[in-house]
């Protein structure tokens, strides 16, 4: 067990709880004009306790959930089979089981997941988030810094410059950018969200 699942899994049944108080709408809201036709396939990067993959399926999506934490996906209740959600043991930066399926998806959320990943990965994790996406589909993604206070080796830190770098150079176009506060009323987080846009054949990216 790595660092980060060993994080999540000490506590996942406080940070279900936690999750669980805020809607989907109040953490994601500057996404929601980027949510494809219902009945398409999303995909939940980190779905976590399934809060978004839950409220993405009730939305009239079929929803891929991936998390790598085995003490999370039990706190998902997998046991009950929600309907609309398939949920995948994966994680970036490769993704290699959602991959193994041959879905595209017309919108990936990655909330909170890119700041676990080693600055020497980020590439090849947005690399692969592109591959899934399909063409004229959107990537939605969204981190905060490391504080003083986490766990050491859990959290990385990626520049805003890195992270349109690494999206770039996965053929992925820069839609939207903003800043949030965080849901949970933590003074001391603010969250980074960027959406991205992978070009459909034919088009071209100005730069």
């Amino acid at each position: 067990m790595n660092l980060v699942s060993a994080h999540y899994a000490d506590a996942a049944a406080r940070l279900k709880d936690r999750y669980a108080s805020v809607r989907f709408e109040d953490v994601h809201g500057p996404l929601l004009p980027y949510l494809p036709v219902p009945g398409a396939w999303v995909a939940d990067i980190g779905a976590g306790a399934g809060r978004d993959a839950e409220a993405l399926a009730e939305r009239g999506y079929r929803v891929a959930a991936v998390e790598p934490s085995a003490a999370m996906r039990r706190h998902a209740g997998l046991m009950d089979a929600r309907k609309g959600v398939r949920w995948f043991d994966d994680r970036l930066p490769d993704l290699a089981n959602l991959r193994e399926t041959g879905i595209l998806f017309k919108f990936i959320l990655c909330s909170a997941v890119l700041m676990h990943v080693a600055p020497e990965d980020l590439e090849r994790a947005f690399q692969s988030l592109a591959d899934l996406t399909a063409p004229g589909g959107h990537l939605a993604v969204s981190l905060r810094s490391p504080r003083g206070d986490d766990r050491p080796g859990v959290y990385s830190e990626h520049s805003p410059p890195s992270i349109l770098a690494a999206a770039e150079g996965a053929g992925l176009r820069l839609v939207e950018q903003g800043t949030s506060r965080d849901a949970l009323s933590r003074e001391d987080i603010a969250w980074r969200w960027s959406v991205f846009a992978r070009r459909q054949p034919g088009e071209v990216f100005e730069n």
